[in-house]
């Protein structure tokens, strides 16, 4: 199996850091999920960005 490598954009890495433990986790479970290939719990298509790409909820 190959993982996807993730490219976090301008502050996205700080923004995740601060997120509440619990949020912090999912969202690490989540994005896992993706870079192994598998649909994340909580997301929708978003076409007008591009092709693939998703966006997901880490809330908690």
């Amino acid at each position: 199996m190959t993982i996807k490598s993730v490219e976090f954009l301008g502050d996205t890495v700080e923004v995740l850091r601060a997120f509440p433990d619990k949020a912090r986790q999912n969202a690490g479970f989540q994005l896992d999920k993706v870079q192994r290939g598998e649909e994340p719990d909580d997301s929708k298509s978003m076409p007008s960005i591009g092709a693939g790409v998703r966006d997901n909820s880490y809330l908690g």
